[in-house]
């Protein structure tokens, strides 16, 4: 879907994830996505075998996706991920940020990039296991 600046939702309720390793630049430029980004929602409607618990690199994810004020990555199983550079980056109008459990395991081992997180965060942009499964706002 990259470079996708119309796609407004998407269904992948009858994609199966499970043996995907890479989602680098899946939804990049996705311009179209706005407001609240919640896996299962009508934004980016999700089935039963739609899953990250195998991903290893999720570079670039959501980068450029200026549309969207929050996105809930809470159900993103991140315990494989070895590389999310600038998943959130330009991401502008990003408000809030629901992190995944797992976020603080990865990003002891990864590059997280001060991209994802420019602006003033609440908690601070620090990245460490103590902000995993917590709600990020940005001021």
């Amino acid at each position: 879907f990259y470079d996708c600046y119309g796609l407004t939702s998407i269904d992948l309720s009858s994609f199966d994830t499970h043996k995907v390793t890479n989602m680098s630049y899946m939804f990049f430029e996705c311009k179209g996505l706005t407001g609240d980004l919640v896996f299962g929602s009508k934004l980016i409607l999700t089935g039963p075998n739609w899953t990250t618990e195998n991903v290893k690199i999720m570079d670039y994810m959501f980068y450029g996706c200026k549309g969207l004020t929050s996105i809930d990555l809470s159900k993103f199983n991140m315990s494989s991920v070895t590389a999310l550079n600038n998943i959130l980056g330009l991401c502008s109008n990003l408000t809030k940020v629901i992190a995944p459990i797992e976020w603080g395991e990865c990003t002891k081992t990864i590059d997280l990039m001060t991209a994802t997180f420019s602006g003033t965060w609440s908690p601070s942009s620090t990245i460490s296991s103590y902000y995993a499964g917590r709600t990020f706002t940005r001021s």
